[in-house]
């Protein structure tokens, strides 16, 4: 159903979820929403943490693709990516797991058809100062208890 440059980008795509470790990113997000099931935040990532693989996958097999040819040709790229897609979507012999961000494929290929969007400085500086609140947060939860035990006065009187 592809053509020789789809099948290598499906085949790059695959390659990038291969290369970042897409499987421990997707199953470190549904063991959080498991053990914090009530924290909405864990919940939302398990849910929207396939979806971002799966771009990043898109973004990846791109960026190998481009290394091959022309710098100008991005689009073209982007085109035959979302073409590839499209195609494999509407496979009837496509297997239950295929394009596992189930139901991202209409984004996707949105994404990829539509011009590309570089995020402009704020918006970085939003995103990093937030990354590091969270990372922030999960190491003060997780030194909590190192903390407290260092702050409980020591019993003395059997050292003597």
């Amino acid at each position: 159903m592809l053509d020789d440059d789809q099948v290598r980008l499906v085949l790059a795509h695959e390659s990038a979820h291969l290369r970042q470790r897409h499987h421990l990113a997707s199953q470190f997000s549904v063991a959080l929403a498991h053990a914090f099931g009530r924290v909405w935040p864990f919940r939302r990532a398990a849910q929207q943490v396939p979806r971002l693989l799966e771009m990043a996958a898109d973004d990846g097999a791109m960026r190998v693709e481009r290394a091959a040819m022309v710098a100008g040709d991005r689009a073209a790229v982007r085109r035959r990516l979302a073409h590839a897609l499209v195609t494999l979507a509407g496979a009837q012999a496509a297997p239950a797991g295929a394009l596992g961000a189930g139901g991202s494929a209409v984004a996707r290929v949105r994404r990829l058809s539509g011009p590309r969007v570089r995020p402009r400085p704020p918006e970085i500086v939003l995103l990093v100062a937030g990354a590091g609140v969270a990372l922030a947060e999960l190491l003060s939860v997780a030194m909590a208890p190192a903390v407290c035990a260092a702050a409980m006065p020591v019993c003395v009187a059997g050292l003597g």
